[in-house]
C-alpha cells in the first residue's frame, strides 16, 4: 500500500492510494470518488501497461468528467426515464443530464465528485460517504461505502455497500473504459469479448428499456461465442443506431444474486485477458461511442471506441419495470453487491 499526495479541490487535499501484489499488478484509486485512475497488468512477455482511460492531472477527474471515465456510479447507476418514478406512493424527481433523461445519478451530485473518508488495509482500500435524505434526488439518510481488494490471484475485488432510514433505490456501478492493449492503444473493437448473456434489453431512441426481454440470438448483441467487439458493429441495426454502438444492458444467464461468471475481455496480441463477476443481474456494455478527449493520460487523444464498459448493475430504469430485478434499499436493511475483474496473461 503506497499513499501519496495528488492536489486539493476546493483546499481539501486529495491523496492517491496504490495497491501492489507479487505479481505486479497494481491499482492506484483517488479519494476524490474513489475513482480509479491507474491499473497496470503484464503481458505475456511481463510488460506492464495501464489498462484503463484516464487525466494525467486531477482537473480531469473533478471539473469536466462528463464520460464518468474511472469513477464509482452511485447511488444510482444507468438511465431513468424522464428522471421520474414512483416508491411507496411518493413521486421523485431526479436531474434531467442525458437528452430527456438521468443517467448516473448526476456527476455533480453523486459519488463522482464525493472526497471520500479512507480506511486503508493491508490489500484492500476501503471508501465511505454520506447522502442526505433527499440529496442526489432520491430519499433516505444513506452511508455508502466501495472497497477494492486487489489479491495475489490478480484478482481486482470491488464491493458496494449501503445502508439507508428510508426505503430507496442503490444501483451502483464502476465507470472504468477498459483497454486491454493498453490506454493508448487506440481502438478496442479488434480485443474480444464474450458475455454469458442469451438476451439483452432493447431500447428507445433516448435509450430506456422497452421492458422485453430479447433473444441476442441472430442479433449483432450475440457474444455468446467470443468475438471481436466491432465485428458486428457495422451492420444495419436499429438498436446499434440508437446507441451509435453497444450502449446496452445485457442479462446475465441464471442471475440469482451470488457471485457469477459473465464475461471475458480479451487482447489477443499482448495476451492480456479479464475474467469478469458480480453478483448483478445485467452488465452494461459501452464502447465509447461519444468520446473526444483532448487531454488523456501522458498526452493521448481519446477517440470513439478507445474503451469499452463493462459497467455490472441493474437493469436500466428498472425502478418502471416491475418484470425487471428490482434495485430496492430496504430501510435499515444493509445491501451489499459484488464485481471482479480478474486478469490473465
Amino acid at each position: 500500500m503506497k499513499k501519496e499526495h495528488y492536489g486539493k479541490v476546493n483546499n481539501n487535499e486529495i491523496s492517491v492510494y496504490t495497491l501492489t501484489n507479487r505479481n505486479g499488478v497494481s491499482l492506484s484509486v483517488s479519494d476524490f470518488g474513489a475513482t480509479i485512475l491507474k491499473l497496470l497488468v503484464p503481458d505475456h512477455s511481463g510488460k506492464l501497461a495501464d489498462v484503463v482511460l484516464g487525466y494525467d492531472r486531477l482537473e480531469g477527474y473533478s471539473v469536466e468528467n462528463g464520460e464518468f471515465i474511472g469513477c464509482v456510479v452511485a447511488p444510482n447507476g444507468n438511465r431513468i426515464a424522464r428522471g421520474s418514478f414512483e416508491l411507496n406512493g411518493i413521486r421523485y424527481h431526479l436531474d434531467i443530464n442525458n437528452g430527456v433523461n438521468n443517467l448516473h445519478t448526476h456527476f455533480e451530485l453523486g459519488a463522482a465528485k464525493k472526497i471520500m473518508d479512507v480506511e486503508m488495509k493491508e490489500d484492500e482500500i476501503v471508501f465511505r460517504c454520506c447522502f442526505a435524505d433527499m440529496e442526489a434526488g432520491l430519499p433516505g439518510n444513506r452511508l455508502f461505502s466501495v472497497s477494492y481488494r486487489l489479491d495475489d490471484d490478480n484478482r481486482l475485488i470491488i464491493t458496494y455497500e449501503m445502508t439507508s432510514d428510508k426505503d430507496t433505490i442503490f444501483n451502483p456501478t464502476q465507470h472504468s473504459y477498459f483497454n486491454m492493449a493498453g490506454h493508448d492503444s487506440g481502438s478496442i473493437l479488434n480485443q474480444q469479448l464474450q458475455l454469458n448473456a442469451d438476451y439483452f434489453t432493447p431500447v428507445d431512441e433516448t435509450l430506456i428499456p422497452s421492458g422485453e426481454l430479447r433473444a441476442v440470438e441472430g442479433t449483432p448483441f450475440d457474444f455468446r461465442q467470443i468475438k471481436p467487439i466491432g465485428r458486428d458493429m457495422d451492420l444495419s441495426d436499429q438498436q446499434l443506431g440508437f446507441g451509435k454502438g453497444y450502449d446496452h444492458n445485457f442479462v446475465i444467464n441464471d442471475y440469482d444474486g451470488t457471485l457469477r461468471y459473465f464475461g471475458l475481455l480479451k487482447d489477443t496480441v499482448s495476451g492480456r485477458q479479464m475474467r469478469c463477476y458480480t453478483t448483478q443481474p445485467g452488465v452494461q456494455v459501452y464502447t465509447a461511442n461519444y468520446l473526444e478527449r483532448k487531454d488523456g493520460k501522458e498526452g493521448i487523444q481519446y477517440q470513439p471506441n478507445d474503451g469499452v464498459c463493462l459497467e455490472t448493475q441493474f437493469f436500466p430504469d428498472s425502478v418502471n419495470h416491475p418484470n425487471f430485478p428490482q434495485a430496492l434499499l430496504k430501510a435499515g436493511e444493509p445491501i451489499c453487491y459484488q464485481t471482479v475483474y480478474a486478469f490473465e496473461w
